[in-house]
């Protein structure tokens, strides 16, 4: 199977499988407002090198995107929540990040090799 990044699609979720060095993380969401069909909950699999399986069951919360419109809504037009220990808001250098990265695939599809992104950064 040939691996794919698709940046735009009419149909909205997604599948998301990581591989790491002490097992593999697997998930997926469905848009439910948009989906025609019956939706699971969304839970986060959890597949150890060694042991059992593990499921998580993620936290449902009212509003847009999963919940994180309301909370990102808040910190821009209130103040952010003093009691939260880490950043809602993404700033320039996540942006930087972000166009990096897709711009990494690319490369790394077209010259056929990995792209670092720290190269695509600084040229």
């Amino acid at each position: 199977m040939r691996p794919s990044v698709n940046f735009s699609l009419p149909y909205e979720g997604y599948r998301l499988a990581i591989n790491g060095t002490k097992g593999r993380i697997e998930s997926q969401e469905y848009n439910h407002n948009r989906t025609p069909f019956p939706t699971p909950v969304q839970t986060v699999d959890y597949f150890p090198l060694f042991g059992s399986k593990e499921t998580i069951h993620v936290v449902q919360n009212g509003g847009s995107h999963g919940g994180a419109d309301p909370i990102m809504q808040e910190d821009l037009f209130l103040d952010p929540d003093p009691k939260r220990s880490y950043e809602i808001l993404s700033g320039a250098k996540a942006g930087a990040y972000s166009v990096a990265t897709g711009e990494a695939v690319w490369r790394s599809v077209k010259e056929r090799c990995p792209i670092r992104i720290k190269d695509v950064l600084q040229g």
